[in-house]
């Protein structure tokens, strides 16, 4: 008698952490979804972490909600559709960071959603210049389009910043570039 309990008991234990198991990693996944990167992703969220607030970012994404608030239950003011866009952090709170766009507006946006990486968006209603140096008689290897996102390496104290753009690095006047500090 006492060992059919006890075989019962290991049958309904058994059963338990299977499922136990099974729940665990559901909700580890659902974890690891709103979570966002992992550690080993090209840029992490302990740079962002570190630094102070105003600071210069981009979207990781190319889908990015925008609420209302610091949090799902907060309403979608907009979705942006383009990852590497540049974005200012001006707080955080919990997993989410308010941030500001080129037009002035703002919203909060989920941590895993934000890059380090430092993006400006080309200005004005011109194309301008992709320069070979930072200097205002160097030769221009390409021209960018108003709204073109690039990649910002460094800004001098020349008023020149060295960016990448559709496979070109160079150089632009800094003043023709949105969303650089």
């Amino acid at each position: 008698m006492i060992l059919r309990w006890l075989l019962v008991f290991l049958v309904v234990a058994s059963w338990g952490a299977v499922f136990s198991v099974t729940w665990a990693q559901d909700d580890e996944a659902e974890a690891l979804a709103e979570v966002g990167p992992q550690p080993d992703e090209e840029e992490s969220l302990a740079v962002l972490a570190t630094k102070g607030f105003p600071r210069f970012a981009s979207l990781k994404k190319a889908e990015v909600n925008v609420r209302s608030g610091p949090g799902n239950q907060y309403p979608i003011l907009w979705v942006y559709t383009r990852a590497g866009y540049p974005v200012q952090l001006l707080a955080r709170y919990d997993n989410y960071f308010k941030l500001r766009d080129v037009e002035g507006e703002e919203g909060w946006a989920y941590v895993g959603m934000v890059s380090a990486k430092k993006t400006a968006l080309v200005g004005g209603k011109e194309p301008i210049k992709l320069l070979r140096r930072g200097q205002p008689d160097a030769v221009a290897m390409a021209r960018l389009a108003p709204g073109v996102v690039v990649e910002l390496d460094d800004c001098e104290a020349s008023g020149f910043c060295r960016v990448e753009a559709g496979g070109y690095k160079g150089w632009v006047v800094k003043t023709q570039l949105e969303m650089v500090d």
